[in-house]
């Protein structure tokens, strides 16, 4: 069962600077939003979404960015306008154009924009927002600007404080219902995952695993000529780790298992070489229904 989720803006701002170079500074309370270069001013504009009250387990199927042009003072034929990922922290009331936040260098979409008004204008997110779900990228927002900054392309699209609520940018999500059988089901078969790794003097651990809904277990098979030791642990949060088994030695063309005793949110494997400089490989699995 599909289930469509809309979200406006927990945060939009705007920032710009003038055409004598001075410092450009924000206007976070403004019911428009604009992007583009008029009179030597460049605009653009950020905006941020709270993902806090999505249900824990949902599966993210698509998402999109939903924006209104409310003004258009288009010059050109077209532009393409281009929606990035945020990668560094900022602050409504303070960002300016001359200190933006880090950017990636690539839009994660962009489409073409004519003198068209009073329309919407759609992004394709999707794997951001997976990204973002799922901890593999920080939550820090988006950035809408044209790919090319030329003069004569002004846009102005409806922020959060629009006096129409039907204009507001918004984030339209399809999730997988996770209180459906279908969806526990295909949440479950995606526990069948396994890593290589090559054993170091140093401990290594695989990647923390959100573990809390499964009965799981790690297989850990020694593929290489030397022995390796391995253990298993535990977090409530991610961060604090609890060891759940002994080391177990793991001799070459051998499997051993490990199970936690304990319900715990996260579980990662620990491994090292049993002596220094003799590196062996092993094949890592980890299982669960």
């Amino acid at each position: 069962m599909i289930q469509k989720i809309i979200k406006p803006p927990m945060i939009d701002a705007q920032f710009y600077t003038r055409h004598d170079n001075s410092s450009g500074f924000p206007n976070d309370k403004n019911d428009l939003l604009r992007i583009g270069t008029k009179f030597g001013t460049h605009c653009r504009t950020l905006m941020k979404f709270d993902l806090s009250s999505l249900p824990f387990f949902s599966i993210i199927h698509s998402c999109t960015l939903h924006i209104f042009v409310a003004q258009n003072e288009f010059l050109d034929c077209f532009n393409l306008l281009g929606v990035f990922q945020v990668l560094s922290e900022w602050n409504a009331k303070t960002i300016t154009y001359n200190e933006p936040p880090l950017l990636h260098t690539s839009p994660i979409d962009s489409i073409s924009v004519t003198k068209q008004t009073d329309v919407f204008l759609s992004f394709n997110i999707t794997e951001l927002l997976q990204d973002w779900f799922s901890k593999r990228a920080a939550n820090l927002g988006v950035m809408l600007q044209f790919i090319n900054e030329s003069p004569g392309n002004l846009l102005a699209i409806s922020g959060k404080n629009y006096h129409d609520s039907r204009c507001w940018p918004y984030l339209e999500l399809q999730i997988v219902d996770p209180v459906t059988m279908n969806a526990r089901s295909a949440l479950r078969a995606t526990l069948d995952q396994s890593v290589t790794v090559v054993t170091q003097d140093s401990i290594q651990c695989t990647a923390s695993l959100t573990i809390l809904i499964y009965d799981y277990s790690y297989l850990v098979v020694n593929t290489g000529a030397n022995v390796a030791v391995a253990y298993l642990q535990i977090s409530p949060d991610g961060v604090t780790w609890e060891t759940q088994s002994a080391p177990e030695l793991i001799s070459p063309n051998t499997i051993v298992s490990f199970v936690s005793n304990v319900i715990a949110k996260y579980a990662r494997l620990c491994y090292q070489s049993q002596q220094l400089s003799d590196a062996t490989t092993l094949k890592i699995y980890i299982q669960g229904r």
